[in-house]
């Protein structure tokens, strides 16, 4: 029991941290560093989220402009093509 109350320098230098300030430690590198890393992917999740958002909302209306147009032109053709059947049969 004299060692653990002793107050000798030397008692007090070779005795290295206690196991809760240990535990205490490890428990708040590993909270910190779950923290840190959950933190950066809620991030980036939610910048995606948001990019993806936001450019659907920028580009909706010409996204529906081509592909308008791209009706007319196959409708056109298609049109072109049964004149073209019609005169040859």
């Amino acid at each position: 029991m004299s060692n653990v109350y002793s107050s000798d320098p030397e008692d007090l230098e070779r005795k290295g941290p206690s196991f809760c300030s240990r535990l205490l430690k490890y428990t708040w590198k590993t909270i910190s560093c779950l923290f840190s890393h959950i933190t950066l992917v809620s991030m980036v999740v939610s910048y995606c989220i948001l990019g993806a958002f936001t450019f659907h909302r920028l580009e909706k209306d010409n996204e529906v402009q081509v592909k308008k147009n791209i009706s007319n032109i196959r409708n056109h053709a298609i049109d072109k093509l049964w004149l073209i059947t019609k005169k040859l049969n």
